[in-house]
């Protein structure tokens, strides 16, 4: 009994001659094992992996899977309201966009969200520095609701 356990449990395997001649044949045909799958496919535009024009990493498989957008693809007019459209040209009149806005965990979730809506998040939540000291204490408010320069958010009266 001890030695049906022994051979059960036994770690260390030796590949035989035959799966060496098979793993040999695959890799001259192209195919490829679980562990060698190419990063990208032919097309360009498919390649899970790439790097930006910045020269940061962008994970295009993790964003098309969360259904998020990449700043590139940030388009002004469609789909989006006004207050939005002011919002997003007084942070970037008035606030420093850091780099790493997309790649910060602390600036919030990819799941559901786009660009633009990461940087008001960062907005709201005081994550984003001004472009100068000076302008720190006398930086307007601005309305995320409805557009409005003077209040914020909190204070709207179209809130309701």
């Amino acid at each position: 009994m001890d030695n049906k356990v022994y051979k059960y449990m036994r770690v260390t395997k030796r590949l035989s001659d035959a799966s060496k001649k098979k793993l040999k044949k695959n890799k001259e045909e192209g195919r490829y094992s679980f562990g060698e799958t190419p990063q990208c496919s032919s097309d360009e535009n498919e390649c899970l992996e790439s790097v930006d024009d910045s020269g940061q990493y962008v994970p295009r498989f993790i964003y098309r899977t969360v259904k998020y957008t990449h700043k590139k693809k940030k388009t002004y007019g469609e789909n989006r309201n006004s207050a939005v459209e002011l919002t997003l040209r007084h942070i970037e009149k008035y606030y420093q966009i850091p780099s790493d806005l997309e790649q910060n965990h602390k600036f919030g979730p990819h799941s559901g969200m786009d660009y633009n809506s990461r940087l008001i998040r960062a907005f709201t939540l005081d994550l984003l520095e001004p472009k100068t000291s000076q302008d720190k204490n006398h930086i307007p408010g601005i309305c995320i609701s409805c557009g409005d320069i003077g209040h914020t958010q909190r204070y709207c009266p179209d809130a309701f």
